[in-house]
């Protein structure tokens, strides 16, 4: 989303909710198995395997920005301080790793990336709201001054 300076504030709601609403969208479409021998199968989405730091990505064409959209979900869990090097010695030691599972775990990711993204939208839809009405209320022109000693 490409931030345009001369934007008012009605149009950034706007361009707002609008992007909220293109991303659910996206995330909604993508569909996530396991064939039968073993070959992870994406839809509407691009997935990049790893076996500590997996990411799931979707991306298009939002009509209303006129812009080609990409987001992207880390599919593994951040519990701690632990630096790559040392997921990377963990990994090696004992096979543990913060990545969720396929598909079941990043199913379960992106249903909560959905409702978040939902909560935002409700935000984003009452601000859009409220800057409508403050654009239609009519403007005060008067020319007010102030009598007496203050």
């Amino acid at each position: 989303m490409a931030r345009d300076n001369n934007q008012t504030s009605l149009e950034r709601a706007e361009e707002i909710v609008n992007s909220i609403n293109f991303q659910i969208c996206l995330w909604k479409k993508v569909k996530l198995a396991v064939e039968e021998d073993g070959t992870k199968k994406v839809i509407n989405a691009e997935y990049r395997d790893h076996p500590l730091f997996p990411s799931i990505m979707v991306k298009g064409y939002n009509p209303y920005s006129k812009t080609e959209e990409e987001y992207r979900l880390p599919c593994y869990a951040v519990i701690s301080d632990w630096s790559t090097s040392d997921w990377e010695k963990e990994y090696e030691e004992t096979g543990d790793s913060p990545a969720y599972s396929f598909p079941e775990g990043v199913k379960g990711l992106i249903f909560c990336h959905i409702s978040n993204l939902e909560m935002n939208l409700r935000d984003a839809e009452e601000k859009l709201k409220a800057e409508k009405e403050l654009a239609a209320r009519p403007k005060d022109s008067a020319t007010y001054y102030m009598l007496g000693n203050s």
